[in-house]
Protein backbone atom coordinates (compact mmCIF):
# COMPACT_ATOMS: atom_id res chain seq x y z
CA UNK A 1 0.00 0.00 0.00
CA UNK A 2 1.62 3.57 -0.79
CA UNK A 3 1.14 6.38 1.12
CA UNK A 4 -1.88 7.63 -0.67
CA UNK A 5 -3.33 4.67 -0.81
CA UNK A 6 -2.87 4.17 3.21
CA UNK A 7 -4.38 7.99 3.53
CA UNK A 8 -7.79 7.33 5.35
CA UNK A 9 -6.39 3.89 7.36
CA UNK A 10 -4.05 6.62 8.68
CA UNK A 11 -6.12 9.06 9.82
CA UNK A 12 -8.69 6.96 10.96
CA UNK A 13 -6.14 5.88 13.29
CA UNK A 14 -5.22 9.22 14.26
CA UNK A 15 -2.13 9.12 12.78
CA UNK A 16 -0.15 11.44 10.08
CA UNK A 17 0.62 11.47 6.80
CA UNK A 18 3.39 13.54 4.63
CA UNK A 19 3.46 14.23 0.98
CA UNK A 20 5.94 16.32 -0.49
CA UNK A 21 5.76 17.07 -4.39
CA UNK A 22 9.19 17.98 -5.92
CA UNK A 23 9.88 18.53 -9.79
CA UNK A 24 10.82 15.18 -10.13
CA UNK A 25 7.99 13.73 -8.18
CA UNK A 26 4.27 15.71 -8.60
CA UNK A 27 1.94 14.85 -5.87
CA UNK A 28 -1.42 14.07 -7.07
CA UNK A 29 -3.58 16.06 -5.71
CA UNK A 30 -6.40 15.16 -7.27
CA UNK A 31 -6.45 11.43 -5.48
CA UNK A 32 -5.07 12.87 -2.23
CA UNK A 33 -8.41 15.26 -2.24
CA UNK A 34 -10.41 11.76 -2.86
CA UNK A 35 -9.09 10.52 0.27
CA UNK A 36 -9.84 13.71 2.16
CA UNK A 37 -13.07 14.06 0.76
CA UNK A 38 -14.46 10.58 1.73
CA UNK A 39 -13.81 11.64 5.42
CA UNK A 40 -15.77 14.93 5.30
CA UNK A 41 -19.22 14.39 7.04
CA UNK A 42 -21.44 16.96 8.65
CA UNK A 43 -19.90 17.53 12.08
CA UNK A 44 -16.37 17.58 10.74
CA UNK A 45 -13.81 20.20 10.42
CA UNK A 46 -11.38 20.51 8.08
CA UNK A 47 -8.73 22.77 8.83
CA UNK A 48 -5.83 23.58 6.24
CA UNK A 49 -2.96 26.05 7.03
CA UNK A 50 0.24 27.53 4.80
CA UNK A 51 1.67 30.82 4.14
CA UNK A 52 -0.76 33.11 1.04
CA UNK A 53 -0.21 31.54 -2.20
CA UNK A 54 0.53 27.77 -1.25
CA UNK A 55 -2.84 26.59 -2.24
CA UNK A 56 -5.23 25.97 0.09
CA UNK A 57 -8.02 27.65 -2.13
CA UNK A 58 -6.71 25.13 -5.18
CA UNK A 59 -6.79 22.08 -2.50
CA UNK A 60 -10.09 22.80 -1.61
CA UNK A 61 -11.13 23.00 -5.46
CA UNK A 62 -9.91 19.41 -5.73
CA UNK A 63 -11.66 18.21 -2.55
CA UNK A 64 -15.02 19.60 -3.86
CA UNK A 65 -15.17 19.36 -7.55
CA UNK A 66 -18.57 19.94 -8.34
CA UNK A 67 -18.46 22.93 -6.87
CA UNK A 68 -17.17 26.19 -8.19
CA UNK A 69 -15.05 26.90 -5.46
CA UNK A 70 -13.79 30.84 -4.74
CA UNK A 71 -11.56 31.83 -2.38
CA UNK A 72 -13.71 33.37 0.52
CA UNK A 73 -11.14 36.41 0.96
CA UNK A 74 -13.26 39.16 0.65
CA UNK A 75 -16.34 37.45 2.66
CA UNK A 76 -15.87 35.45 5.34
CA UNK A 77 -17.93 32.21 4.73
CA UNK A 78 -19.37 30.49 1.47
CA UNK A 79 -21.27 27.72 1.69
CA UNK A 80 -21.73 24.79 -0.93
CA UNK A 81 -24.30 22.09 -1.47
CA UNK A 82 -28.16 21.75 -1.19
CA UNK A 83 -30.42 21.90 2.50
CA UNK A 84 -33.12 19.65 0.29
CA UNK A 85 -33.45 16.66 1.24
CA UNK A 86 -30.78 16.67 3.75
CA UNK A 87 -32.15 14.03 6.60
CA UNK A 88 -32.93 11.94 3.70
CA UNK A 89 -30.00 12.51 1.45
CA UNK A 90 -26.91 13.27 3.52
CA UNK A 91 -24.92 12.27 0.92
CA UNK A 92 -25.22 15.69 -0.71
CA UNK A 93 -22.73 17.54 1.98
CA UNK A 94 -23.40 21.22 2.60
CA UNK A 95 -19.91 22.59 3.32
CA UNK A 96 -19.11 25.88 5.20
CA UNK A 97 -16.01 27.56 3.28
CA UNK A 98 -14.62 29.66 5.61
CA UNK A 99 -11.32 32.31 5.50
CA UNK A 100 -10.15 33.30 9.23
CA UNK A 101 -7.99 35.57 7.80
CA UNK A 102 -10.69 38.32 7.19
CA UNK A 103 -11.82 38.04 10.55
CA UNK A 104 -10.52 41.37 12.97
CA UNK A 105 -11.62 39.58 16.04
CA UNK A 106 -12.03 36.49 17.59
CA UNK A 107 -16.25 37.32 18.54
CA UNK A 108 -16.72 38.16 14.76
CA UNK A 109 -15.34 34.50 13.81
CA UNK A 110 -17.52 32.93 17.19
CA UNK A 111 -20.66 35.15 15.53
CA UNK A 112 -20.82 31.83 12.87
CA UNK A 113 -21.90 29.88 15.87
CA UNK A 114 -19.44 27.39 14.65
CA UNK A 115 -21.18 24.37 16.66
CA UNK A 116 -24.58 24.59 14.98
CA UNK A 117 -22.58 25.04 11.72
CA UNK A 118 -21.36 21.58 12.54
CA UNK A 119 -24.92 19.87 13.06
CA UNK A 120 -25.30 20.27 9.23
CA UNK A 121 -22.18 20.73 7.68
CA UNK A 122 -18.54 19.78 7.11
CA UNK A 123 -16.87 22.84 7.53
CA UNK A 124 -13.30 23.67 6.11
CA UNK A 125 -11.42 26.91 7.35
CA UNK A 126 -8.64 28.45 5.51
CA UNK A 127 -5.82 29.99 7.68
CA UNK A 128 -7.00 26.92 10.32
CA UNK A 129 -3.88 28.30 12.65
CA UNK A 130 -5.68 31.40 13.40
CA UNK A 131 -8.34 29.51 14.89
CA UNK A 132 -7.17 26.90 16.20
CA UNK A 133 -7.60 27.44 19.94
CA UNK A 134 -11.35 27.42 19.00
CA UNK A 135 -11.78 24.41 16.68
CA UNK A 136 -9.72 22.79 19.27
CA UNK A 137 -11.81 22.80 21.79
CA UNK A 138 -15.23 22.03 20.12
CA UNK A 139 -16.46 18.07 20.08
CA UNK A 140 -15.79 17.78 16.72
CA UNK A 141 -13.30 15.36 14.59
CA UNK A 142 -10.47 17.72 13.25
CA UNK A 143 -8.97 16.85 10.27
CA UNK A 144 -5.83 19.15 10.25
CA UNK A 145 -3.76 19.65 6.84
CA UNK A 146 -0.59 22.13 6.64
CA UNK A 147 0.80 22.81 3.43
CA UNK A 148 4.61 24.38 3.05
CA UNK A 149 7.88 24.38 1.66
CA UNK A 150 10.82 22.29 2.44
CA UNK A 151 13.81 22.14 0.74
CA UNK A 152 12.56 23.66 -2.53
CA UNK A 153 9.53 21.35 -2.62
CA UNK A 154 5.75 21.62 -1.49
CA UNK A 155 5.14 19.78 1.14
CA UNK A 156 1.39 18.55 2.81
CA UNK A 157 0.79 17.23 6.41
CA UNK A 158 -2.06 15.64 7.52
CA UNK A 159 -3.39 14.77 10.77
CA UNK A 160 -6.59 13.74 12.57
CA UNK A 161 -7.62 14.43 16.27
Amino acid sequence: MDKQEGLSVLLKNKGTAKFCCTNEVRLNIAHVAKKIRAMLTRGVILSISGPLGVGKTTLIRHILPEFEVASPSFLHMLVYGKEDNLEENFENNLFAHIDAYTFKSRESFLALSIEELLETHCIIIEWGELVADIVNILDAKVIKIEIGYENGSRVIDISSK
